[in-house]
């Protein structure tokens, strides 16, 4: 991860924790890292911030099941 990608995801991080603040900033940070390495290999690097922040946001999104 170059350091631009760093920066651009502690931005999407920062965004998304204002729009889901029932979730933790570590669930969102791991949230966001995971949809970045589904991404990590593409060549054009231009959109893959849009592409994470796309993607972790339809993560949580997703009603979380409880254990009973």
């Amino acid at each position: 991860m170059t350091e631009q990608d760093q920066e651009s995801l502690a931005q999407v991080v920062e965004r998304l924790v204002e729009r889901f603040p029932h979730q933790s900033r570590d669930e969102v940070a791991r949230t966001v890292t995971d949809s970045f390495r589904e991404f990590e290999g593409s060549r054009i690097r231009d959109f893959v911030p849009i592409l994470v922040e796309n993607e972790a946001r339809n993560r949580l999104s997703i009603p979380r099941q409880r254990d009973a």
